[in-house]
């Protein structure tokens, strides 16, 4: 469950396009399959950009009850 957190954490971090996650998600073989898998929906879904958009637009109080 850790390793599904941690690479959720990284996709929002790294906010790479999602055609270029598929291949840093094969570079993580140490991680689960589960984890990697998580790695690919979170990171297209919710990304840095989008929060501070969300932010901006709609207010700090959305932003973090969207996420």
């Amino acid at each position: 469950m850790l390793s599904v957190l941690a690479l959720a954490g990284l996709a929002v971090l790294l906010s790479i396009c999602f055609e270029a996650d598929a291949f840093v998600a094969a570079s993580l073989s140490q991680f689960s399959l589960t984890a990697r898998l998580a790695f690919l929906v979170v990171g297209p879904m919710v990304d840095l950009k989008l929060i501070s958009m969300q932010a901006g637009i709609l207010g700090k109080r959305f932003a973090a009850r969207f996420r």
